[in-house]
């Protein structure tokens, strides 16, 4: 029996608990930082050798990349609190209208 499939059949059976998933909202501003600081890091590193590291363009477009990259990162962790926050006031809510 091939390792993969003998894996398999031992994380079914092993793994039981299932992740909670819940609904998210599709984050465009994310996703639209994300997709233009990869866009300028790959422009600034496919050019490169054509233009020369020290070149305007290089420059500009890696320091817009990394501009970017950090905009979609930052963003990701903002909503991500603030998805913790609303959940734990959730849960307090429910609580007080429970009595425990």
């Amino acid at each position: 029996m091939p390792i993969g499939a003998l894996a398999l059949l031992a994380a079914r059976r092993l793994l039981t608990e299932r992740p909670h998933l819940e609904r998210q909202r599709f984050d465009l501003p994310g996703a639209a930082l994300l997709a233009v600081g990869l866009a300028a890091l790959t422009l600034g590193l496919s050019f490169e050798q054509e233009w020369g590291w020290g070149s305007l363009r290089v420059l500009a477009s890696i320091g817009s990349a990394v501009v970017a990259l950090t905009g979609a990162v930052h963003r990701h962790g903002r909503r991500r609190r603030s998805r913790a926050a609303a959940r734990a006031h959730t849960r307090a809510r429910r609580r007080r209208f429970d009595g425990c």
